[in-house]
Parts: structure tokens; sequence; C-alpha cells
């Protein structure tokens, strides 16, 4: 079960990182997402979120071994976990609008936002550090919920988007495979519903043991083979 674990993280992980690296290549010469440079942010969602899958599983080989790691680690998690899906909902906002140049202003905007939900996910972290014994969890299902799920979906839509605009100029290969992808972003937003367990509604009924109880294997194996289909 350990090495079935290790391998479905590895893959994950390895799936993602791939995809961040075809996509910062893709991001040089494709003329139709690539025109404003959209894909340099799927590229960073990719390598960021690939990288986050494999510290998680550096932090799970270690809770075997009984050597936990300092808790700047799982706070480094987080923040690549949060890192990646604000890039993933960055891309999903800039392909509504794909031929539209963007302004000093529309930097200044984003770096705003950014700050500002960066602040704001320290702050319900340190609020929950008193709170709760299993904080970590705690903000790791914040996370997912206010960004991850919804930033997935709005990449799925806006893949969908695209799909429909290269088929009608006739390029219905790449048409196909954006509308995979954008089902795979969907289908990804609702595994990322599925959190650690916590004493809080929903993830006291739905989390990732319930998940493995119902269906007999982890959420991640799931998450994986959805990467794949993405990437």
């Amino acid at each position: 079960m350990q090495l079935d674990i290790i391998l479905v993280f590895f893959i994950y992980g390895l799936a993602f990182f791939t995809m961040g690296i075809a996509m910062l290549l893709e991001s040089s010469r494709s003329p139709i997402l690539a025109a404003t440079r959209a894909l340099l942010l799927l590229a960073a969602f990719g390598l960021l979120h690939g990288s986050h899958e494999w510290l998680e599983l550096v932090l799970v080989y270690s809770g075997w071994f009984d050597a936990p790691l300092p808790i700047w680690t799982n706070l480094t998690r987080i923040a690549l976990l949060t890192i990646s899906f604000a890039s993933l909902a960055i891309f999903g906002i800039r392909l509504l609008q794909p031929q539209r140049r963007l302004s000093a202003r529309d930097f200044i905007l984003v770096g705003v936002l950014l700050a500002f939900y960066t602040v704001l996910v320290i702050l319900v972290g340190l609020s929950l550090r008193g709170k709760h014994a299993d904080w970590i969890r705690h903000l790791d299902g914040s996370v997912r919920y206010l960004l991850a799920v919804p930033a997935a979906i709005l990449a799925g839509i806006t893949l969908h988007l695209q799909a429909s605009q290269v088929h009608s100029d006739n390029l219905h290969k790449l048409g196909n495979n954006l509308r995979w992808a954008a089902w795979g972003f969907i289908f990804y937003a609702a595994t990322q519903a599925v959190v650690p367990p916590r004493d809080t509604f929903p993830a006291n009924l739905l989390n990732t043991a319930t998940f493995l109880n119902w269906f007999g294997f982890p959420i991640q194996a799931f998450r994986a083979v959805l990467a794949i289909v993405i990437t």
C-alpha cells in the first residue's frame, strides 16, 4: 500500500511538472493560446503544482518513519498549492480576452489581488492555529475550497471556449484536445473538494478518508489520472 501511494504521488507530480515544461516550450511558438503569453501561467501552474505533490509525498514518507519535518515544510507546501492555483485562476481570466494586450495597470491589479489573497490565507492560518490542533488541515481545505475549485472550473470553461473557437477555424484536432483538457480541469475541480478530514462541514462528511472508504483507492489516484488526461 505504501509503495502504491509513492507511485501515485510520483506520477501525479510528474504529469503536471511535464505539462509545465511542455507549456513553457509551447508558449514561444503557439499562435493561438500563446499570443498573450497565457501559456506561461499554465506552465507556472504545472511546475508549481507538480512540485507541491512531490513535497506532499516527502511529508507522507516522513510520517511513515515517525520523523516529522519542521512546520515550515508544510507551510511551504500550502504556499505552493496557493500560488499554483492562483496562476491557474489568472490563466483562466486571461483566456477570457486572449487578444487583449496587458497594460501596466493590469499587472498592478493582479499583483494587488494576489497580495490580498496571500494575506487572507495567512490570517486564516493564524486564526485557525489557536482554535484547532489540526490547523494545517483546515488551512489546506480552505485553500482548496476558496481557490482550487473555482480556479480549475474557470480554466475548464475558458479552455472549452477556446476549443469552440479553434473548431470554427477548422483546427479540429486541437479543438478536441482542448476539450479533453477542459473536461479534465472541470473534474479536477470536483476532486479538490475532497479535502483532509476536519471537524467542520462539509469536510466532516466528504474528505480523503471517506473517499478511500467508499471507493477503495485514494483521491490522489483519481487526481493523477486527470493530471495525465490534462497533460
